[in-house]
C-alpha cells in the first residue's frame, strides 16, 4: 500500500430522528434565502419495502419524513400512517423548485386511502411546503395498464430539470414492465406524456436516472436504463445498442472525458438474461466503446478517481442471489470485477469495491471510499486501500452537503441517530471547485439513488 491520505474525518452534526432507522433516504433541500442547509429524509424502522412478490415483507412500522438543518435543528416531522408503504417503490419523493420562488416544494407519492395500502386509485402526487411541512396541493397519481403483477405496478419515480431554465418535473410508473412519463409546467398542466413498452419498443428502465445536459443546447436530458430522453418534448434523443437489447440494467452513470469534453455513459446490466456483455461504456451517442462480463446479474457499480494516479476507475459487481427482510438486503455469490473506465482493460485493486461509493472528503479532486454503504457497518477507506475510519451505520448519501471544504458523508444508525462526516483538515483545489460548479454535479446531489448515495457523482 501506499502512504495513507491525511484525513481527519470528525462528525459535524448530530440529531435524533425519535425513532429506529433501518430505512433512511436523503436529499438537500433549499429553503430560501438566509435559512441555514437543510436536509430531507424519508425514513422507517423498517428496511426498504421491495414492491417483488419475492422480496416484500409486511411493514411493522410507517414512513415518516423529516426536515432538518446541518446545524441538527429539526423543523418538522410527518408520520405518513398506514396507508403509505414505506419503500421508494411505492413512496417516492423529490425536492424541486418548480415555481422558482428560490425554495424547493417537497413532491411524494401518497395515498389518501390510510387503510389500503396497495389502492393504488387513491395514490396521489403531493406537494408540501418545505418550512412547515404542510400539503399545499395534491393531483391524481397517474396510473396506467393495472393488470400487471404487483412488483411491476408500483414502481413510482419523481425527477426533474430545466428546459432553458425552466424547471420541468417528471413523474413516471414503472421500471421492468410497461413505462409511462408525465412532465409537468409550473402551473401543473402537463408539458408532454410518453409511454414505453420494454421487449416492444426497446429496454426496461434502470434504478438510477440521472440528470444531464448531453449536447449542450440549454435542454436537459435524464437517462432510463439505457436510453436518453429529452425534457423539452419528451424525445428520445438516442437508446444505446438500439435493436439488439431489450432487458433492464441496474445503474447508468454519466463520466465526463474531460480530454475530449464529451460525455460517456456507463451501465450495469442486472436481467437475468444471458445476453452479454453486462458491463458497458458507451459514448455520447449511445455507440458502444468497450463492453465486459459476459453474463449475470451485475447489481452495483460506478466509476470514480481511484487509481493510482487519478485515473478513472469503473467497479461492477455480479451477485448469484439476494434477499430482503425487514433489517437489510443480503447477497450471496459476489463476483467483482474493476476496469480502466476509458479502455475496459482490467485494473486489478487490493480491496472490494462491492457496496461502495466513491467521495472526495479532503477537496484533492481524487476520490475515497465508503465501504458497508448498505450493510449498516460503514468505513471509509483512501483509494489505495489504508483505513481512514470506521463510522458504523448506513450511508445516506455522499456529496457536498455543507459549507465546508471537500465531500461529506450522512450516516444513519438504528437508534435513531443521523450524522454528518467531514474532513477536518479538507481543502478544496482547483480541480474540485471546477467539480463542484459543474451543473451536472449541482442537479444529481439531490437524487436519492436505488442505493442511497450519489455514487454517480463519481464520473466528474
Amino acid at each position: 500500500m501506499k502512504a495513507m491520505s491525511t484525513i481527519n474525518l470528525q462528525t459535524v452534526m448530530q440529531l435524533n430522528v425519535g425513532n429506529p432507522i433501518e430505512y433512511c433516504r436523503t436529499m438537500p433541500i433549499e429553503l430560501g434565502g438566509g435559512e441555514p442547509r437543510a436536509f430531507l429524509s424519508f425514513f422507517s424502522a423498517n428496511y426498504d419495502i421491495d414492491a417483488s412478490y419475492q422480496m416484500f415483507c409486511y411493514p411493522k412500522d410507517t414512513m415518516k419524513m423529516i426536515v432538518y438543518t446541518d446545524k441538527g435543528e429539526i423543523l418538522w416531522t410527518r408520520d405518513l400512517g398506514m396507508g403509505v408503504v414505506p419503500g421508494h417503490p411505492f413512496c417516492n419523493f423529490f425536492a424541486f423548485d418548480l415555481d422558482s420562488d428560490g425554495i424547493d416544494e417537497i413532491w411524494f407519492v401518497n395515498n389518501r386511502d390510510p387503510i389500503h395500502p396497495f389502492n393504488i386509485d387513491q395514490y396521489c402526487l403531493e406537494r408540501v411546503d418545505p418550512l412547515t411541512g404542510q400539503t399545499t396541493g395534491q393531483w391524481q397519481w397517474p396510473r396506467h395498464d393495472t393488470n400487471q403483477r404487483m412488483g411491476h405496478l408500483f414502481r413510482n419515480h419523481i425527477l426533474g430539470g430545466y428546459v432553458r431554465g425552466e424547471p420541468v418535473l417528471i413523474t413516471a410508473q414503472g421500471t421492468y414492465g410497461p413505462t409511462f412519463f408525465q412532465a409537468w409546467r409550473p402551473d401543473m398542466s402537463t408539458r408532454w406524456e410518453l409511454e414505453i413498452k420494454p421487449g416492444i419498443d426497446g429496454p426496461a428502465g434502470s434504478h438510477v436516472f440521472p440528470v444531464l445536459d448531453i449536447n449542450s443546447d440549454l435542454v436537459d436530458e435524464f437517462l432510463w436504463g439505457e436510453r436518453c430522453i429529452e425534457m423539452d418534448t419528451g424525445s428520445i434523443l438516442f437508446t444505446a445498442d438500439e435493436g439488439s437489447w431489450y432487458g433492464h440494467s441496474d445503474m447508468v452513470q454519466p463520466v465526463f472525458d474531460g480530454d475530449n469534453n464529451r460525455w460517456l455513459l456507463y451501465v450495469n446490466r442486472e436481467n437475468k438474461s444471458k445476453q452479454g456483455p453486462r458491463v458497458i461504456l458507451y459514448n455520447e451517442h449511445g455507440e458502444r466503446i468497450w463492453g465486459a462480463v459476459d453474463s449475470g446479474h451485475v447489481h452495483k457499480g460506478w466509476i470514480g478517481r481511484i487509481g493510482a494516479n487519478g485515473e478513472l476507475v469503473a467497479t461492477a459487481g455480479k451477485i448469484g442471489g439476494q434477499t430482503k427482510t425487514l433489517a437489510g438486503r443480503f447477497y450471496t455469490g459476489v463476483e467483482e470485477y474493476t476496469f480502466d473506465a476509458f479502455t475496459g482493460k482490467p485494473y486489478p485493486l487490493p480491496y472490494s469495491t462491492f457496496d461502495t461509493a466513491p467521495i472526495d472528503l479532503n477537496g484533492d479532486a481524487m476520490h475515497e471510499i465508503v465501504c458497508g454503504v448498505t450493510g449498516g457497518d460503514a468505513r471509509v477507506i483512501d483509494r489505495f486501500g489504508n483505513p481512514v475510519l470506521q463510522i458504523g451505520g448506513r450511508v445516506g448519501l455522499c456529496s457536498k452537503l455543507i459549507d465546508h471544504p471537500g465531500e461529506q458523508i450522512l450516516t444513519y444508525y438504528r437508534d435513531g441517530v443521523v450524522k454528518i462526516w467531514a474532513d477536518m483538515q479538507a481543502e478544496d483545489n482547483n480541480d474540485a471547485l471546477k467539480r463542484y460548479a459543474h451543473p451536472f454535479y449541482r442537479t444529481n446531489r439531490k437524487f436519492p439513488t436505488k442505493e442511497y448515495v450519489l455514487c454517480m457523482l463519481g464520473g466528474i
